[in-house]
Formats: structure tokens, C-alpha cells, sequence
């Protein structure tokens, strides 16, 4: 909108300096004597511009702004509350493990006026590493988006952000959970049972609909992902995010902190740099 009152403003000096020197040089050898003459001809050129102008505001002034207004969606992500949920459940359905869950979340929030309508977020590929700096290749996703929270029920994966309201997409959970039970040899005639194991893991929220599974698991050798990500909608061009989470946590007892669970935003030269092989 700035560049429309840009040409509007450029345009109204032109007008004056072309009405100014119009009228003088017909007027160049009565300059003294017509001078009344001279300002009710500037002044009646000047509303007619002005009408003029209205009337495009009027008609077109939707359209001007639509077309130079755009959505400026900011998409943030750290170590609090907001985004970060800790839930301790017993997973009937997995044989009763003792499973706690942290979601990992995504908040998006557009600082126009504008409304960003039909917006996506979406995971374009996936990094894994086990010590947070060197990442290998994970899966490669086929536009597979994330669900927005609080959305529709017919479409979860489309979103409209209204200035400054603030909403959220899990994109990642870290969860705790037994990883079964072995049996130690003892001798060569008895066995004894062993405690079950302590595990963590990443599960990328995204379902794949070959399985119909809720999201996608990673090794738990792996202690940190990188998510590559677009974000676009129906009226903003396609950004590329590159989220980084590195998993330093013991355990899930309570809420993380900044030194135990690293989320950042990574530059394009960063994610490049990170990763070991091609990035695209």
C-alpha cells in the first residue's frame, strides 16, 4: 500500500507543476494582472484531480491493497509452555508401557492486516543425527502437512491467520517409554527377568496414509531431527523453514529446560552446512 501512495503522491506534484507552468506560459505576458485568474484555474484543476482520484480509490481501492497487502507470517517455536506439552499416559494399546510424551510445537502468527487464507504448513524432507551436528538423510515427504490445532474438522491441514492471533501445529514428540523386556542367561539352566529398558524417541506428527499411522518414528539412536519446511497460502508465496530439535534430556520427569532440549531456526546456510548430503 506504501507504493500505491508512492504514485499517487508523485503524481499529484506532477500535476501541480504541470498546472503551475501550463497556466503560466498562457499567461506569461498578463502574469501580474491575471494572477486571480492563474489560482482559480490551479485550484479548480487541483479538485478536479482530486475527484479524480477519489473516484479511483473508490472503485479500485480494494484491489490496489489486495494486490500490494500482503500476509507476513512469523513462525516461532522455543523452550516454554506454549510450545512445549509434557504428558504422562499409560498407552493401553502397547501392551500397558509406561509411555510419557513431550509435543513439540509450531506457533504461526500474522503481523498484517491481511488475512493469510488456505495456510499450509508442510514437511518437505527429514534429517536425523546422533550427536545434533552432523544429520543424515531420514524420509523424504510428499507434501505431507501438519495439522493446525482448533481447525476445521473438514480440513485440519488448511488454516486462515487474522492479525496477530497466534496458532499452533505440533510437529514433533519426544517420548519416553519401555522398550521391552529381555531375559540374562544365568548358567546353563535358569533364566532371570531383567527390568525393562528406558527409551526416547522422536515421532514426527505427520500420518502417512499408506499405514494410517498418527506419525512417524525415528531410531532412537537418534537424538536430534531436521525438518525441512514450506509454509505458503492462497495469498502469500512459499517460505522455507529449517526447524532444529536436539533431544539432550534424561528423561521426562519434568519439564525441559533451554540446555536440556534445543529448538532453533536455522538459516539455509546453517541447515546446509548440517546436513551431510543434499539438502533440496
Amino acid at each position: 500500500m506504501r507504493k500505491v501512495f508512492k504514485y499517487i503522491g508523485i503524481a499529484t506534484v506532477a500535476y501541480w507543476l504541470l498546472a503551475i507552468v501550463g497556466t503560466f506560459v498562457l499567461n506569461k505576458f498578463n502574469f501580474v494582472n491575471d494572477i486571480k485568474y492563474l489560482i482559480t484555474t490551479i485550484i479548480q484543476l487541483f479538485v478536479g484531480l482530486a475527484t479524480f482520484l477519489a473516484v479511483i480509490v473508490s472503485l479500485f481501492g480494494n484491489a490496489i491493497k489486495r494486490r500490494y497487502d500482503r500476509p507476513n507470517i512469523v513462525l516461532k517455536s522455543m523452550c516454554d509452555d506454549a510450545h512445549c506439552a509434557l504428558k504422562g499416559l499409560q498407552d493401553a494399546t502397547a501392551s500397558s508401557l509406561n509411555r510419557k510424551t513431550l509435543e513439540i510445537y509450531i506457533s504461526a502468527v500474522n503481523t498484517s492486516v491481511v488475512e493469510a487464507q488456505d495456510t499450509q504448513l508442510v514437511c518437505v524432507k527429514a534429517f536425523a543425527s546422533e550427536d545434533g551436528d552432523r544429520f543424515v538423510h531420514f524420509q523424504t515427504f510428499r507434501a505431507a502437512s501438519f495439522r493446525w490445532l482448533y481447525s476445521s474438522e473438514n480440513n485440519k491441514f488448511l488454516t486462515t491467520l487474522r492479525h496477530s492471533i497466534e496458532k499452533f501445529v505440533k510437529i514433533v514428540d519426544v517420548v519416553e517409554e519401555d522398550v521391552g523386556q529381555e531375559n540374562v542367561k544365568v548358567g546353563e539352566k535358569s533364566k532371570m527377568p531383567v527390568s525393562p529398558m528406558r527409551g526416547m524417541h522422536f515421532e514426527i506428527s505427520l500420518a502417512l496414509n499408506v499405514d494410517g499411522n498418527p506419525s512417524i518414528k525415528v531410531d532412537e539412536r537418534y537424538k536430534a531431527i531436521l525438518l525441512s519446511l514450506r509454509l505458503a497460502s492462497s495469498n502469500t508465496a512459499p517460505a522455507h523453514y529449517y526447524v532444529k530439535v536436539h533431544n539432550k534430556l534424561q528423561g521426562l520427569d519434568t519439564a525441559p529446560s533451554r540446555d536440556r532440549l534445543e529448538i532453533s531456526f536455522l538459516s539455509e546456510e546453517q541447515a546446509r552446512n548440517a546436513v551431510a548430503v543434499n539438502l533440496d
